[in-house]
C-alpha cells in the first residue's frame, strides 16, 4: 500500500532526471528495434507482423513513480489524508494502517477529485517489485514491462564509460522480457489492447514459427523441448527469450556505438564488444535454485550469433545469420 510512497522519496535524489531519461531512451530503443525487426521480417505474413508491430510499439513501461509524486508538493497533496491529525507517535500500527488504508479506497473511489497529487495516487499502477528479484517482470494481460528502480544502479547503469554493461545488462534484461509478447508459449495471446487475440491469428503465428527451419538443423536445433504444443515445442525452446533478445540488445548497443567494428577498449584485450557479451553471460548467469522462468541459456544466444564469433574470433561453425530469430 505504500509502494509509491517509498519509491517516490528515493527516485529523486537517487536517479537524477538525466539518468531516468537516460534509462527510458535505453528501454524506448529495445521496443523501436523490436518493432521494425518484426516490420521487416520477410518469412512472417502481415496479418501477425501488423498485430505483433502495433503490440511492441503500445507496449508501456512501469519503473518511476508518476510525475505528480516526485514532488513534495505532490507528496503532501496525495498522502495528507493518510496521516492528517497524527500529531503522536503513540497511534498503533493497526489504526494508522487502518486509516491510511481507508483513504486509499476513498480516492480510488472518487478518482482522487480533490488534488493533482491525490489525482495521480488514485491513477497510478501498483509499483513494481523493487525488494526482490525479478527486477524484471512482463505482465501479458497490461503489455507492460515492469522494471524495478533497483535494476537501475551501478556498475550496469552509471555514467558514458558503461555503455556495454549498460545495453548487455539492463537493455538485454528488458529485451528478454519484451519477446515474451509474441512468444507463441506465453503471452501471445493478448494483443495491444488486453483483448484476447483472434483463435485464426494465433494459429497462423504457431505454425508459420513451426515452420522457420534453420539451415543447418545441427548446429541449430534445440537440445530441449517446451512443453505444450508440439507443433511449436522445439522451435519455441530453441528461439524463446534467448536468442530474439540478445539481437535485440545487440542491434541496440551496435546502434549506441556509432561504430560497428567495437574498437573502443576496456582494456588491452577487450573491445566494447566483447565487454558486452561478457557482461550479457554473467549478468545473466542463473542463481542456484531459481525459477525457470528466470533463467537464460547465453550458450544458446550466443552459439551461432555472427556478432559474437567475430567479436571472439570463433571458428565459422555455420553460415552466418541462419540461426537467428529476426532474419
Amino acid at each position: 500500500m505504500y509502494g509509491w510512497l517509498i519509491v517516490s522519496l528515493h527516485v529523486p535524489p537517487a536517479f537524477p532526471a538525466t539518468q531516468r531519461h537516460a534509462a527510458d531512451a535505453l528501454f524506448a530503443s529495445v521496443r523501436n528495434a523490436a518493432a521494425e525487426k518484426l516490420a521487416r521480417l520477410a518469412w512472417l505474413d502481415g496479418l501477425f507482423k501488423q498485430w505483433a508491430v502495433e503490440k511492441i510499439r503500445g507496449m508501456k513501461t512501469l519503473i518511476w513513480p508518476p510525475d505528480g509524486l516526485l514532488t513534495d508538493e505532490g507528496l503532501m497533496q496525495a498522502y495528507a489524508s493518510w496521516f492528517e491529525n497524527e500529531t503522536t507517535v503513540s497511534t498503533s500500527f493497526f489504526k494508522a494502517w487502518l486509516k491510511a488504508a481507508s483513504a486509499r479506497q476513498r480516492q480510488l473511489t472518487e478518482g482522487g477529485s480533490g488534488s493533482r497529487g491525490e489525482a495521480c495516487l488514485a491513477s497510478a499502477k501498483a509499483p513494481p517489485r523493487n525488494y526482490a528479484l525479478p527486477y524484471f517482470a512482463y505482465d501479458g494481460l497490461l503489455n507492460t514491462v515492469s522494471v524495478s528502480v533497483a535494476a537501475i544502479l551501478s556498475p550496469y547503469f552509471r555514467g558514458p564509460d558503461v555503455n556495454a554493461m549498460r545495453h548487455a545488462g539492463v537493455g538485454l534484461a528488458y529485451a528478454l522480457e519484451l519477446v515474451r509478447a509474441f512468444d507463441p508459449s506465453g503471452a501471445v495471446k493478448f494483443d495491444a489492447k488486453s483483448d484476447l487475440v483472434n483463435a485464426s491469428v494465433l494459429a497462423a503465428w504457431r505454425d508459420q514459427i513451426a515452420k522457420k527451419e534453420p539451415a543447418n538443423s545441427t548446429l541449430c536445433a534445440a537440445q530441449t523441448s517446451t512443453a505444450g504444443n508440439p507443433k511449436t515445442g522445439a522451435l519455441t525452446a530453441q528461439f524463446f527469450p534467448a536468442v530474439p533478445a540478445m539481437e535485440l540488445a545487440h542491434k541496440v548497443f551496435e546502434a549506441s556505438l556509432g561504430l560497428k567494428d567495437g574498437t573502443r577498449r576496456a582494456a588491452d584485450d577487450l573491445n566494447e564488444e566483447r565487454v558486452f557479451f561478457i557482461t550479457a553471460c554473467l549478468v545473466m548467469c542463473p542463481c542456484p535454485g531459481s525459477f525457470n522462468r528466470y533463467r537464460f541459456d547465453c550458450n544458446r544466444a550466443v552459439a551461432n550469433f555472427e556478432p559474437f564469433r567475430r567479436a571472439f574470433n570463433c571458428p565459422n561453425r555455420v553460415e552466418p545469420n541462419k540461426c537467428g530469430f529476426f532474419n
